[in-house]
């Protein structure tokens, strides 16, 4: 009984010392996010990109899509995602809305 408990102490205090994932800052090249990973003229600078769970329903500009990609990933790795489906989800084209580049659910 006495050994059940010095490993359930020594299992706490891992768990609460050790740095996780999801405690941890951005990273640096995510911090420097800027409105013009996102911005449009026209629907040609948009491009469907993978949101933070791997679905392809996020929109960034061409410039910057692998960076914003690159970042979604990096935010991924410290959540839990339910599984994409297109099937039940469906699919997603970029355009340009009000200067912006959004992911829109296409309609079957």
């Amino acid at each position: 009984m006495q050994r059940c408990s010095r490993f359930l102490i020594l299992l706490l205090a891992l768990a609460v010392f050790l740095p996780t994932p999801a405690m941890a800052d951005p990273p640096a090249s995510c911090k420097d996010e800027t409105a013009a990973w996102r911005s449009c003229k026209s629907e040609k600078d948009c491009v469907t990109i993978s949101n933070p769970c791997g679905w392809p329903s996020d929109a960034a500009n061409k410039a910057f899509a692998e960076q914003a990609q690159q970042c979604n990933i990096r935010r991924g790795a410290a959540i839990g995602c339910p599984a994409y489906d297109i099937e039940r989800d469906g699919s997603y084209t970029a355009r340009c809305i009000v200067g912006k580049c959004v992911a829109v659910k296409d309609i079957p």
